[in-house]
């Protein structure tokens, strides 16, 4: 997206360094983010049942391959840097390295503190930040805003599901803190702030579809059976309004 929304010329997407960078992170990026959850993660996974339902738990004899795996991520991302061909994009692609990895690692383990879990998700705003700046060094601040926010209520609902693990394993999350009414409140209210920040952009009558997401935490407080339906949907609601968004990019600009 941060791509489409930079690039002059719609030829820009046959570009090999963009599919470089977009196969970077569709795979490494997230194997290294998720891969360093997951390892130092073992405290809270070994009480969570989407672990043991819906997702894998990392067993002990695996650490060892994964640590090993993540080390070589780490090592490709430098070269990755490397390549990005300004300072700008490399500043912001070490931000979302530092990101990625501290959210879990400790001893700054972002995810163990109340409120700065959820800010630091705005690592999820980054991958779009540094390939627009490939073609620009000016960012829009109703732009920023409204990924933030976006990002930030993400992943605040996300925790919802995880309150009685990360609470059994004394991690004060957000949402442990707030609680699950308060946390689906405060999400609702993120991503309306998002909507709003989207309104005074190009691409404002988008911004309005957004109001789906400030409806999702809200069908979720009415029927709390909803809730981990919903956070299951996320992906699939996710991909289609991206693509969407995609879409609608390319016929603004081109």
């Amino acid at each position: 997206l941060g791509y489409v929304a930079g690039a002059s010329s719609i030829y820009s997407l046959l570009s090999l360094f963009f599919f470089f960078m977009l196969l970077y992170f569709l795979l490494p990026a997230n194997i290294l983010l998720y891969g360093i959850n997951d390892y130092f993660d073992s405290d809270t996974d070994q009480f969570n049942e989407k672990k043991k339902s819906h997702e894998v738990l990392l067993k002990v004899s695996q650490k060892r391959l994964l640590k090993f795996t993540l080390l070589v991520l780490i090592a490709l991302s430098t070269v990755v840097c490397m390549l990005l061909p300004n300072r700008i994009s490399q500043t912001l692609f070490i931000i979302f390295i530092i990101l990625s990895i501290f959210y879990s690692t400790p001893p700054l383990r972002f995810k163990a503190h109340p409120f700065i879990d959820s800010f630091s998700n705005i690592l999820y705003v980054f991958p779009a930040l540094i390939s627009y700046s490939f073609f620009s060094n000016t960012f829009s601040l109703f732009v920023l805003l409204a990924m933030s926010f976006w990002a930030i209520a993400m992943h605040l609902y996300s925790a919802i599901p995880d309150i009685k693990s990360d609470a059994k394993a004394n991690l004060k999350t957000t949402s442990v803190v707030l609680g699950e009414k308060k946390s689906l409140i405060l999400c609702s209210v993120l991503y309306l702030l998002s909507v709003f920040c989207g309104l005074p952009t190009p691409l404002s009558y988008f911004s309005l579809i957004g109001f789906i997401y400030v409806l999702l935490p809200l069908a979720a407080i009415y029927n709390p059976k909803l809730l981990s339906k919903i956070y299951w949907y996320f992906p699939y609601i996710n991909t289609f309004l991206g693509f969407l968004l995609f879409l609608l990019l390319i016929s603004f600009k081109y």
